[in-house]
């Protein structure tokens, strides 16, 4: 299978994984011949593991992962400090879709001298 998918390592993960989930699913195959194929099929995961397929989605994961936490960051910080402006904050978190940008934003809102200061960075549109 290696030798025949090599130039198609996207296709073969993928027939791999649909594989293994319809052997977990399965009530056919008695449970010691599962075993034997698992066993087997671990020997694969490596390909799945180095497959580009995968690991752009997990860089995708990563940074999709990263903004969440960014936006939740600057919703909590303002509910604490300014609960007023949560809506204000949401607002802002939902449509900002750059970490970096986010982090600038919650970098000024912590420094911020009082809460018309943080209204005004919570409203103005960022540059990223």
């Amino acid at each position: 299978m290696v030798q025949y998918y090599k130039d198609h390592e996207t296709k073969l993960g993928f027939r791999l994984l649909w594989f293994k989930t319809f052997l977990e699913r399965t009530t056919t195959v008695l449970p010691e011949e599962k075993r034997k194929v698992e066993e087997r099929l671990d020997t694969l995961d490596q390909l799945l593991e180095q497959s580009s397929f995968v690991l752009k989605q997990r860089e995708r994961g990563k940074e999709e992962g990263g903004l969440h936490m960014a936006q939740q960051i600057l919703v909590d910080i303002v509910k604490m400090r300014y609960p007023t402006l949560a809506d204000l904050a949401q607002n802002r978190a939902e449509h900002t879709r750059q970490p970096d940008a986010l982090r600038e934003v919650i970098s000024l809102i912590v420094a911020a001298p009082d809460e018309n200061t943080v209204r005004f960075i919570l409203s103005t549109p960022s540059a990223a």
